[in-house]
């Protein structure tokens, strides 16, 4: 698969999200005076997955998100507190955290070394997402980074990709793939698209939409070969 534009997702593809998310919930529930569980972390990457899910099918304004996830989980636990000043306090605490999946930031420096571009497309929020790239150093080992709050739209819409497609040089649809986690973002992004797509499915999930996907990979490092 000879591809020169590489378009990586971030969250739990690039960055542990799973991780950051976990020591950012700690945290904040510490300091609003909540005791942590792992099963409320578990009911909140739960609810919060519903919502970013009904975020990439247009049916909910992001701001809506942010709020909503923490008045659902405070209702099931019985908690009394403001979920705008929450939400504020957490995601001050998750832009701190950069935690990078194994071998991610040494995988994206060989393959830049080989010629491949590499470019960022997330969802995530643009006050969370630059100073976590920044401290992770994925920053650094990019040729673009395109957030979906900055630009206006997200994935997997088509219009979040033509403006991604427009701001890199001599873009070619054939010669692009994008690599990410989210069956729902990004690989029905790429297929809408008409472009490569790998799935990097750590956890052995199942393909539940049967959404046609050119590789699957569950270590990083397979995309090494797989680009070879």
């Amino acid at each position: 698969m000879k591809k020169r534009f590489l378009l990586f997702d971030v969250d739990r593809t690039l960055l542990d999200f799973k991780k950051s998310e976990k020591l950012a919930l700690k945290k904040s529930l510490e300091e609003f005076g909540f005791s942590y569980t792992e099963q409320i972390r578990a009911r909140y990457e739960a609810i919060n997955h519903y919502y970013w899910g009904e975020f990439e099918k247009g049916k909910i304004e992001k701001s809506k998100i942010l709020t909503a996830r923490f008045d659902d989980l405070f209702q099931e636990f019985g908690f009394l507190g403001d979920s705008v000043q929450f939400d504020r306090y957490y995601r001050n605490e998750l832009s701190k955290i950069a935690e990078l999946i194994d071998g991610a930031d040494k995988l994206l420096i060989r393959l830049r070394q080989k010629g491949h571009q590499i470019y960022y497309v997330t969802n995530g929020t643009r006050e969370v997402q630059w100073p976590r790239l920044r401290k992770s150093g994925l920053q650094d080992l990019a040729d673009g980074i395109f957030i979906s709050e900055e630009i206006g739209f997200q994935k997997p819409e088509k219009a979040y990709f033509e403006i991604v497609f427009s701001n890199i040089p001599d873009f070619k649809a054939e010669e692009a793939v994008i690599i990410g986690d989210s069956l729902t973002s990004d690989i029905l992004g790429g297929v809408n698209m008409g472009i490569d797509t790998v799935w990097y499915n750590p956890d052995g999930e199942k393909n539940i939409y049967d959404y046609p996907i050119t590789h699957e990979i569950a270590e990083l490092n397979e995309l090494e070969n797989l680009l070879d």
